[in-house]
Parts: structure tokens; C-alpha cells; sequence
């Protein structure tokens, strides 16, 4: 008979990983990570591109994972195992969840891209590739960088959970106006990796590489345990150019709009994920605010704090940039309610070929009088300020320019009409379709080896898709046992009495969660054994493990462990 120790404080955390911990540990290997973005006039393309090997004999699933930011559009993703390439294609969703559709008819897949923070969003995906094979994973997003409280900031998530013999994080800034400020930080910064860190600045350009060593990536000499894991950030600013009781949203709506009379921007605020995120949104952009969503997390004041900080003192109102009639077509939002500290205003445009000079009129209100301002820019100059290829990625003025339109586009779709909003929607997808952004409106449909799961979709979530759930996704990484669904509403629009979260008959192990008074809230999990018949009961108040009817009761500052024969 063999013995089974059983703690209990270490179920939940062992459940699911403890199979492939072990025996995985260093057969996929990644052998090179590299990161390289080129920010020019704050926008910014990103490349990571991983390179894995498999270094055992038989065949075994290579995993890439990044996190990138909720305000990044994807434009590309690739993978290439032994020399063949498989890229992924953004389609209009509709003709992409088709296509998925009939590809997984016998089963069943998750989406690649889900909201795993405030911030950021996870692209996850999966290849099985033979022994001594190898893959690389290539994925590209854009972004506006936005000025907040002064600072432009790039942020990249570093979790290769191994070792790695090529590592690499290349940023190259490209600001014409000029480089005021520059500085890079960490999270997982040591004396040792600093020395991996070299950050070189003029005027106008910057660079900062970040290339460790394996050694300077240890944990210590002794152990091969990688220090990367965290947030490498680079933050900088630019040189500044002196100038002289209603219940029916519909209705809430109307109301606020008359309140509000075009004379102040609304901000809403939406604690937890049980409010109609769709609908604050909605009510901020159309009377010239934001909406924000608060977490309910120990640092909720924090984040009131933050986001105060960025609207609590703006500087002028009701700020329009006119430019010559037939000087300009194609021109994104030139009108705005509030300029805040701290923050910018980007505008973008097509300028007619023949024009030398581009005149722009400024007006605005401050809390004093009203302003006009007159600049002029130098077309012919300009041009030739971006000839230096080696800081900047294509055609990124027209790519700003596409990435600008479309979130203007979706924005103004939120709070539009039906029949408007269909024609904001229709030109936003054109758009993400022609310069190959994967929008709401769009998906990249990524195909694999034959014999292997033939697609997956990568769509991008928005904050609305972040409340309440009514089901967890399945992650590549999970066993098909291993899924769980939420309490569904009976008939009467309560919660049923409990939910099978995982079962393994070969194991014969179950779980169980039951619910308390709100349908998304477990207060209890019941964790079951066949052999040895052992019961485990983990509740808010007490863990009680259960065995020849006899109970053991835990609290949560107790730990204990016990032997049964099975």
C-alpha cells in the first residue's frame, strides 16, 4: 500500500501544474528573446521575436506568451518551425469566427488574446514540434504612446521563466521636437544587470539596450534561475515649444446631456466588474470625458489618487485646430473639450502635395480669456527630418495616422446612432482590414501544422468584455478535464447550489465550488478522493479534511499535514 501525504493548504496551488512540472523542465528551450521597439513621434512598433528548440527525444508543446498593452493594436504574428512558415491573417471577425468555426468543428479552442490586467492584454499560443526541432514565434503591435502626468512611457513585460542565451531589449526613440527627459526602470533590476543596461542620448534620439548575459541573469552562480521576471520600463518627455432617479440608461443619458449643456466634461468612474461598463463609456465620450474603471483591489484609493492626478488640472477648454480649406483631407479629431497638465493633443492628416508650408490656427479657452495661436510649419523641412531610416519603421506616419482614425472612429461609434454607428463601424474596419490592425471589428486567424489543431483566433478584447463572464476560457495550457464553468441563473434568477469545476476520473479526483448569495462568488470548494477516500472542505472560515469519519479542522493561520493508507 503506498502512502499519500495530503496538505491542505497545497491543493490548489499544485492541482493543475504538478503533472508537467518536472518532467518539462528543461526540454523546451529558449535559446533567443529578443525585443526590439521604435518609438518615432510617440508612435511605436514592437517586435518580440522567441526562438525555441526542443531538446528532448520525443515531441513536446513550445509555448509563447506576451503581455502587451490594452491600447496596442496587433499587426502581425508568425510562426516558422523547421523552416516553414505559417503566418497569421486578419479577416473581418465575422469571415475569421467562420473560417475557425469549420476548421475546430471537432473540438474545441480558446481565443489567444484575453485581458489578464488594468493595463494589459495576453497573447498565448501553442505548437507541438518534434524532437530536436525548433520554432520561432514573431509577433508585431503598434501603439500611441499617450502623455500622462508628464511622461511618455514604454512598458515591456519580461517573463521567459528560463535562462536564455540570447536576450535582448533594443528601444529606439526618434523625437524630433527634441528629448528632455529619458530615464529606464525595473522591476527586476540588480547591480549585475544594470551592467547589461546601456542607454545612449542626443537631442533628437535615443537608445537603450538591455542585453544580460546568462550569468548576470542568475538568481545566484549556483542555481539556473532566471532574475528576469517583471516590468522593464522606459519613461521619457519631450522639449515643450512656448506659445504667446432614473432607472432607463436612455433617459440617464438624455438627462446628463441637458445637465451637462455642452459646458463641462463628464468623467465616469465604474467600481468593480458589476457595472455596465458600455454605458459609462458611452455617457463620458459624449459629453467630452473618459470613463475609468476602478478595481476592486486593496489599492482602489491609489487609483482614485491616479486618475485624479490626470484630470485635476486642465489648462484649456474648448480647443480647436483649424487649417486652411483644401490644405489638408482626412484629418482626425481637431476639436477637443479640455486640455489637462501634464497631457498632449496629437492630430493627424494627408497635407496636399503642393503645399510648402502648412498655417494651423489655434483656439481655446482659458480661465481668463480666449486664446488664438497662429504656427507654421515647414513641409519640405519635415521631410527631411524622417530620412533617417534606421529610427523609424516604414510608412509610420500613415500607420499613426490609421491607428489615430480607427480608435476615434470606434469611439464615436459608442454613443452614435444605429444607422451611424454601422457607417463608423464599416469605415473602421476597412481601415483595420487595409493597414492590418486586429480591432474589435477584426480577428487574425492563426493556422498550425497538419495533424495538430488547425486554427485559432486572436481577437481584441474590450474593457466590456471584462465583466462578469459567464464561463472561464479553456488556455492552451489545460488538460481538457480541467474545465470550469460558473454558476449559471435556474428559471427563478438564482444561482444553482454548486459547480463541478474539475474532474478526473483516472485520478479519481473531483472539485466542487459552491456559490453564496451573488452568482459570481464561490464561498466553498469540496475537493474529493476515490482511493484513498479522503474529503477536503475549504471554506472562508476553516479547511476540514475529512477521512474514516473522522474530521481534522484547520484555520487559516494552521498548516498540518496526514498519511492515510490508499
Amino acid at each position: 500500500m503506498e502512502e499519500r501525504t495530503l496538505l491542505a493548504l497545497m491543493v490548489f496551488s499544485s492541482l493543475v501544474v504538478l503533472t508537467e512540472t518536472i518532467t518539462q523542465k528543461h526540454a523546451i528551450e529558449i535559446y533567443s528573446l529578443r525585443v526590439n521597439c521604435r518609438v518615432t513621434s510617440r508612435f511605436a512598433h514592437t517586435v518580440i521575436t522567441s526562438k525555441i528548440i526542443n531538446r528532448a527525444n520525443e515531441s513536446r508543446e513550445a509555448t509563447f506568451e506576451v503581455e502587451l498593452p490594452k491600447t496596442a493594436f496587433i499587426t502581425n504574428f508568425s510562426m516558422s518551425i523547421d523552416g516553414k512558415l505559417y503566418p497569421g491573417i486578419i479577416k473581418e471577425k465575422a469571415s475569421a469566427q467562420k473560417e475557425y468555426d469549420t476548421a475546430v468543428s471537432q473540438g474545441q479552442s480558446a481565443g489567444l488574446v484575453k485581458i489578464t490586467g488594468r493595463k494589459l492584454e495576453q497573447f498565448h499560443v501553442s505548437v507541438s514540434i518534434a524532437a530536436a526541432s525548433k520554432v520561432t514565434f514573431e509577433l508585431a503591435y503598434e501603439e500611441l504612446l499617450k502623455r500622462q502626468l508628464g511622461l511618455f512611457e514604454v512598458l515591456i513585460k519580461v517573463r521567459p521563466q528560463q535562462l536564455v542565451k540570447h536576450f535582448q531589449i533594443d528601444v529606439h526613440i526618434f523625437e524630433p521636437q527634441g528629448i528632455r527627459f529619458l530615464e529606464t526602470d525595473s522591476t527586476f533590476m540588480t547591480n549585475e544587470l544594470n551592467e547589461a543596461l546601456t542607454k545612449v542620448q542626443n537631442e533628437t534620439k535615443a537608445h537603450i539596450l538591455f542585453k544580460p548575459t546568462v550569468d548576470q541573469q542568475k538568481v545566484n552562480p549556483e542555481l539556473d534561475e532566471t532574475l528576469l521576471n517583471g516590468d522593464f520600463l522606459v519613461r521619457y518627455d519631450v522639449k515643450q515649444v512656448a506659445t504667446a432617479g432614473e432607472s432607463k440608461v436612455e433617459v440617464i443619458q438624455e438627462n446628463i446631456q441637458k445637465a451637462v449643456n455642452g459646458k463641462y466634461a463628464l468623467f465616469c468612474l465604474g467600481f468593480g466588474f458589476d457595472v455596465s461598463y458600455n454605458f459609462l463609456e458611452k455617457m463620458a465620450l459624449s459629453n467630452g470625458g473618459i470613463a475609468r474603471r476602478i478595481y476592486e483591489n486593496s489599492d482602489a484609493a491609489l487609483q482614485l489618487q491616479g486618475f485624479y492626478q490626470e484630470v485635476a488640472t486642465p489648462i484649456l477648454m474648448k480647443i480647436e485646430m483649424q487649417y486652411p480649406d483644401n490644405a489638408v483631407e482626412g484629418l482626425t479629431k481637431n476639436n477637443f473639450k479640455l486640455f489637462f497638465e501634464g497631457s498632449e493633443i496629437v492630430v493627424s492628416g494627408k497635407i496636399s502635395n503642393e503645399l510648402d508650408l502648412l498655417p494651423v490656427e489655434i483656439k481655446a479657452q482659458s480661465h481668463t480669456s480666449d486664446l488664438t495661436l497662429k504656427e507654421e510649419a515647414n513641409v519640405k523641412e519635415k521631410e527631411q527630418v524622417f530620412q533617417s531610416r534606421s529610427y523609424i519603421f516604414g510608412n509610420f506616419i500613415e500607420r499613426l495616422w490609421a491607428y489615430l482614425t480607427i480608435q476615434q472612429l470606434l469611439e464615436k461609434s459608442i454613443s452614435a446612432q444605429e444607422e451611424q454607428q454601422k457607417a463608423l463601424e464599416a469605415r473602421a474596419l476597412e481601415l483595420s482590414l487595409q493597414y492590418g490592425f486586429v480591432t474589435p471589428l477584426t480577428s487574425m486567424v492563426v493556422t498550425k501544422p497538419t495533424g495538430q489543431q488547425q486554427a485559432e483566433l486572436a481577437n481584441k478584447p474590450t474593457e466590456a468584455d471584462n465583466e462578469k463572464p459567464s464561463s472561464f476560457p479553456v488556455g492552451a495550457k489545460e488538460h481538457p478535464a480541467l474545465v470550469s464553468q460558473l454558476p449559471k441563473e435556474n428559471t427563478d434568477g438564482q444561482a444553482e447550489p454548486s459547480v463541478l469545476l474539475l474532474s478526473d476520473p483516472e485520478q479519481g479526483l473531483s472539485v466542487t465550488g459552491k456559490h453564496g448569495d451573488k452568482i459570481n462568488q464561490f464561498v466553498q470548494f469540496e475537493i474529493t478522493y476515490v482511493n484513498p477516500a479522503v474529503q477536503i472542505n475549504v471554506s472562508v472560515d476553516e479547511i476540514v479534511l475529512s477521512h474514516d469519519n473522522k474530521n481534522i479542522r484547520l484555520s487559516w493561520t494552521e498548516s498540518a499535514t496526514s498519511a492515510v493508507q490508499g
